[in-house]
Parts: C-alpha cells; structure tokens; sequence
C-alpha cells in the first residue's frame, strides 16, 4: 500500500466504522469462500462493495434462511461445485456460478453470478443449475428422478394439475 492508499484510509476511518479488506482473491472467490464457511458477517461486508446490487438485502435474507437450513441438518461447511444456469428462459441463462453442497446433508443450493459489461453486479440463486462436473451433475439428476418417481403419481395425477 502506497503513502496516498494510507492517507486515504486514514482518512476514511476519522469518518466512521471502516472495514479494510485486503486479498489477492477476487471479489467472486471470497464470496464463493464466505458462503463455503456460510459465514454470514464476511458476506455481507463483501456485498457491500458491490455498488448497483439493489437486491443485496433480499439475497442475504434468502442466504440466511438456506445457511440456518444447512445447519439444521448438521452441515459445517459447503463444497462448491462450479456450473452454469440451465434455465433456458431465464436471464441468467448461461451465466456462471456455484452449486453449494453440504458436506453432511447433500443438500444444495445453487447461485450464479450476475456478470453485465464484463461487470459484476450482484448474486440470485438459481433453479436450473448444471455442474460442470458431470458425474456429480448427472448423480444429482438421478436422485431428483427418484426422488420424484417415489411420489407415484399416476398420469391422471399430473393431468388435473392447474398449469
């Protein structure tokens, strides 16, 4: 850090509660790695550097609810797997993120990166997410099969559906 960084940070903290971060990780990885330790403060200090993320409340709330989740099932940390959204009508349709696993539940939850102008803007949580890791991808898509197999509904079932 130069002698005007210095000054400046000086400066910054006579004004009030400063917090000064210093990494050589991108602003991506050290949330990728605030939400692996789901590490609730870091995240939201990391957020806020983000300038036109009008939705960062609302994420963090969402964040929160699925970290407390995580817990209840007895996670202490989650494995990030990188992927892509799927979702062929979405706007974030092929937009870059991570599939947050837990490391006891294999419960997960999906974020992709909102990237404009090569810009990062923000964070949404993601339904449609492909991992590029094809075989856990291809696991995961296997056990929603089941999952929803062992639900046994017959065809008359899914006719009477509103949609």
């Amino acid at each position: 850090m130069n002698l005007e960084q210095r000054k400046l940070l000086e400066q910054l903290a006579e004004l009030g509660d400063v917090t000064y971060i210093k990494s050589d990780q991108s602003i991506q990885e050290l949330i990728i790695k605030a939400i692996s330790e789901m590490d609730k403060e870091a995240l939201e200090l990391l957020l806020e550097i983000i300038p036109d993320f009008d939705e960062k409340e609302e994420f963090l709330a969402e964040v929160n609810l699925e970290f407390k989740k995580f817990k209840e099932n007895k996670d202490t940390h989650l494995l990030a797997y990188s992927g892509k959204c799927s979702g062929g009508f979405c706007d974030n349709f092929c937009s870059k993120g991570y599939s947050f696993t837990g490391n006891v539940s294999n419960t997960f939850y999906n974020v992709v990166f909102e990237i404009e102008n090569g810009e990062f803007k923000g964070l949404c949580e993601c339904y449609q997410f492909d991992i590029d890791d094809t075989i856990i991808n291809e696991a995961r898509k296997e056990s929603k099969k089941k999952e929803f197999d062992s639900y046994e509904f017959t065809d008359s079932d899914l006719e009477d559906l509103p949609f």
